[in-house]
């Protein structure tokens, strides 16, 4: 399972979800979890304000992960991930903390 994560620096859950440029990938598979990759992207969110099919780009940027850990989301996107299979996490702290607590959790809600 792929789990996105909205950081400026891949330290901390940073970024409002429209805002964000750039997604930290990792994949969990059993316990372990490892980073795979940053994917670029473009923010979307100019002050609540954003153009559908930006929007649709950056949801599709991160179509194949299940989790998305932001520290912000608007409902349009929220609802348009959760159609596409993605349980999003509004979250705060260190990426590695977080990560953590997504290990031990059931990923049943959005």
């Amino acid at each position: 399972m792929k789990i996105a994560v909205a950081s400026s620096d891949g330290i901390v859950v940073n970024r409002h979800f429209g805002r964000a440029d750039k997604f930290y990938i990792y994949e969990k598979e059993d316990e372990n979890i490892r980073f795979l990759e940053v994917r670029w992207g473009l923010a979307f969110c100019r002050n609540g304000e954003h153009e559908e099919i930006e929007l649709k780009n950056a949801v599709e940027l991160i179509d194949d992960c299940r989790v998305l850990l932001v520290l912000q989301i608007g409902s349009v996107p929220k609802d348009l991930l959760f159609h596409n299979n993605t349980v999003t996490y509004c979250v705060k702290g260190y990426v590695e903390d977080v990560l953590k607590l997504v290990n031990n959790s059931n990923h049943g809600g959005n």
